[in-house]
């Protein structure tokens, strides 16, 4: 699922945060997420990712935030459990990750 904010940028949200960095990573790279080249354990512990912002989280009142590389985009995923990703190269934009 995506969702719009306030800043103009969507933000991508999954049953998982480990999963919706992964879409929106897929989604700015223009690919379905089984052709990414970079996988997300790759550049940070998936499980880590959702245990810090997983469901326990969210019921507290901390703001946070991760931000990583991955496949050329820079990735931000929020307390809320949501991710953001955008390319770090415009050239690299579209096409799978090398």
């Amino acid at each position: 699922m995506q969702r719009e904010v306030a800043d103009g940028s969507t933000r991508h949200d999954a049953d998982k945060p480990s999963t919706a960095a992964v879409l929106a990573v897929a989604e700015e790279r223009g690919v379905d997420a089984a052709e990414l080249e970079t996988r997300l354990n790759d550049v940070i512990d998936p499980d880590a990712l959702d245990q810090l912002f997983g469901e326990e989280h969210q019921r507290t009142v901390a703001p946070a935030k991760v931000e990583f590389t991955m496949a050329d985009c820079s990735v931000v995923v929020y307390a809320d459990g949501t991710a953001t990703a955008a390319v770090t190269s415009p050239s690299r934009k579209t096409g799978a990750t090398p």
